[in-house]
């Protein structure tokens, strides 16, 4: 019990207190690594942890929106050092968090990919409509726009369900 209180406790500590100081450049490893001999498990949660920063890296690359990927990297940092932290002071780290807050990351950034490409296909798919036919688009190009702001504020859910409704509306206008 007194473990569980001691593990609440650090999390709390650094989510409320050291969740500012973060940032994207400062993720890659955890404070007095040097000093200290991680378990594999450790070890192996950093490796992913490197791997989501990279990811995430791609996403910038690309051009696409972080933010959402960069908070849950943040959140999943402070939870490793306070089990880091947890481990170094003889207690059992549990990193199942951290795992989740990882694979949440990479299915973001899958997400975004397949949205960004599927907004792409649709305008270019306007574009091809526009030039080869004359019916009226203002409707499914409206969507689209709504669709394209959507994912540029990383709602990717949202923005999936414009693109559907796009071509909904291109195939009304027919």
């Amino acid at each position: 019990m007194f473990k569980i209180k001691l593990t609440v406790i650090i999390v709390l500590l650094f989510l409320f207190v050291l969740a500012p100081s973060y940032s994207l450049k400062q993720i890659s490893e955890p404070k007095n690594i040097s000093q200290y001999n991680m378990s594999r498990q450790a070890l192996d949660t950093l490796e992913m942890l490197k791997n989501a920063e990279n990811e995430i890296s791609e996403v910038l690359e690309i051009g696409y929106g972080i933010k959402k990927l960069n908070d849950t990297l943040i959140s999943a940092k402070q939870l490793f050092d306070a089990q880091v932290a947890l481990e170094r002071q003889g207690g059992q780290p549990n990193f199942k968090l951290v795992l989740d807050m990882i694979d949440e990351i990479h299915k973001t950034k899958e997400k975004a990919l397949e949205i960004g490409d599927q907004i792409s296909t649709l305008e270019k798919y306007i574009r091809d409509k526009e030039t080869s036919s004359k019916i009226d688009l203002s409707k499914a190009k409206e969507t689209y726009e709504s669709a394209k702001n959507e994912f540029y504020n990383e709602r990717y859910a949202e923005a999936e369900k414009l693109v559907e409704d796009a071509y909904k509306k291109i195939s009304e206008a027919e």
